[in-house]
């Protein structure tokens, strides 16, 4: 993952969050989507009050499909929360 992205993950986290995120590694997928399903189900979580990132690929979005992980939307929640967050989404 290109370190600009890493970076953006990282503010976008202590941001949208409303905690002190000091890496990426404090957060955890909890399911990967295409983009139309991750960002419904990344609405579902934070109605319930689970706040969710949501990492892809700009390419992915750009281009409009998936092949080979290209496309694909991982779906980020607080490493404390990823029980709830799997409950929610019944995973």
């Amino acid at each position: 993952m290109p370190a600009f992205i890493n970076i953006y993950l990282w503010i976008s986290a202590k941001i949208l969050l409303g905690v002190v995120v000091s890496t990426e590694k404090e957060l955890v997928t909890v399911y990967t989507a295409r983009q139309m399903e991750a960002q419904i189900l990344k609405g579902r979580l934070e109605s319930e009050g689970i706040p969710a990132l949501l990492s892809y690929e700009s390419a992915g979005l750009v281009y409009g499909l998936t092949v080979n992980g290209l496309g694909a939307v991982r779906i980020l929640v607080p490493k404390h929360l990823v029980n709830e967050a799997k409950e929610i989404l019944r995973i």
